[in-house]
């Protein structure tokens, strides 16, 4: 299996809320980046703001498939997804944005990941 579609199981799992699978694609020494943060977090922490984003917001889905635009790396040790994600709360409209996801892997595991959420492609003027 190549990690583009190892990304597509991240996905999945996201989706489903199979923390379980979700974190067996996480090496123990990730480093994560969300939206700007200065430092990164670790896994721990990943797991943690995706499991409490979910609870706020239990609508909120990633479309994958297929997504917006994907590709890896010549040595597939990188690779980049575009997709959008919808977000519905029970206090909220629906919201759309698009999601950058940047992946790092070794042995079939992201190691680093830099992750950017944009609303402004879907804001019409």
């Amino acid at each position: 299996m190549d990690n583009l579609q190892r990304i597509h199981q991240v996905d999945a799992a996201w989706n489903q809320r199979d923390w379980e699978l979700y974190g067996s694609l996480i090496a123990d020494d990730f480093q994560g980046w969300m939206n700007g943060d200065s430092q990164p977090h670790d896994k721990a922490e990943h797991l943690h703001r995706g499991q409490a984003y979910c609870a706020a917001i239990p609508g909120n889905r990633i479309h994958y498939d297929p997504y917006l635009d994907a590709f890896a790396s010549e040595d597939g040790k990188r690779t980049c997804t575009i997709s959008t994600v919808t977000a519905s709360s029970s206090t909220a409209e629906d919201q759309r944005a698009m999601l950058m996801v940047v992946c790092h892997w070794r042995d079939g595991q992201i190691v680093r990941q830099r992750e950017s959420i944009c609303t402004d492609p879907f804001v019409s003027s």
